[in-house]
């Protein structure tokens, strides 16, 4: 009976409810187009940052990563991007002329990409920002972003490592060998 509550505040428990771990996206939908933001701008709690203006341009058709009239944030050359804490996974989908892409934690660089365009992914531990190089003056489209936090994806890990260990010891315990005392 003591347990009662605790079973009935987790009905998966011991399994955990497979939920993945959260994946924050940042895109420009419903933003005004055609509006100049600036050297430095903040936007659903990140920090970008260009050596030019950046912009919010709307997409003339439907591309590889928006629907006709979305805007996306447009920059030259390179896009600084900072994350409000320390992220395990990025997901950056961009349009237009591109080189690299590079994650840091502080100045250590932690995992790097030749830039594509449409959807490109960075995995490494303790994100804290990227930077994505464009090599021309024609301009890139940054359309959208998707991360997970460090914290997420490890407490992600750690209900994972867990549901092992249960599996492992559920196994053990529905085995046809003979049990032998301790």
């Amino acid at each position: 009976a003591s347990a009662d509550w605790f079973l009935a505040a987790n009905p998966d428990w011991p399994c955990g409810d497979g939920t993945p771990a959260t994946s924050y996206c940042v895109d420009w939908r419903g933003q005004r187009p055609d509006t100049t933001l600036g050297l430095v701008y903040s936007y659903q709690n990140l920090t970008f940052l260009a050596s030019f203006a950046m912009a919010l341009f709307a997409a003339p058709r439907s591309t590889i990563c928006r629907i006709d009239g979305t805007p996306g944030l447009y920059f030259v050359y390179t896009l600084w991007i900072q994350f409000p804490e320390p992220v395990r996974r990025a997901e950056i989908c961009l349009e237009g002329p591109l080189d690299v892409i590079r994650a840091y934690a502080g100045a250590t660089l932690l995992a790097q990409v030749d830039a594509i365009e449409g959807v490109n992914v960075l995995e490494a531990s303790g994100i804290q920002w990227l930077e994505i190089v464009s090599g021309s003056d024609n301009g890139t489209i940054l359309a959208s972003l998707c991360y997970t936090t460090e914290a997420d994806a490890a407490a992600f890990d750690a209900e994972t490592i867990n549901q092992a260990i249960i599996e492992a010891n559920a196994l053990s315990w529905s085995s046809a060998d003979q049990i032998l005392p301790p």
